[in-house]
C-alpha cells in the first residue's frame, strides 16, 4: 500500500489490514503479486478486495535472502518448503 505520488508506503499483516498516514484527499495504491492494483480514496476504515490479475504468474524467483553462510564459508543453509 502507498500514497499515490509520494514514497509512503506500509505493507500488510497477515490478516490483510494495514495502517498509514497520508495527506488529506490523498489515494492509495494497493497491489499485491497476483492481483490487479487498485487505486481508491484514503478514509479512516475502508474495506478492499482485491480481483486476481488476469495472468497466471509464469515464474517464480528464488534469492538467498535469510540464509546463512556456514562457519566455512562453504555454503549456505537455508530451509524452505518444496513444491
Amino acid at each position: 500500500m502507498s500514497e499515490k505520488g509520494t514514497r509512503n508506503a506500509t505493507m500488510a499483516d497477515g490478516d490483510g489490514s494495514f495502517k498509514i498516514s497520508v495527506a488529506q484527499n490523498a489515494k492509495l495504491v494497493i497491489s499485491a503479486t497476483g492481483f490487479q492494483t487498485v487505486e481508491v480514496a484514503a478514509s479512516a476504515a475502508a474495506s478492499i478486495q482485491l480481483s486476481p490479475a488476469e495472468s497466471n504468474l509464469s515464474e517464480v524467483v528464488v534469492t538467498s535472502a535469510g540464509c546463512k553462510k556456514g562457519e566455512k564459508g562453504v555454503g549456505l543453509f537455508c530451509s524452505g518448503s518444496k513444491g
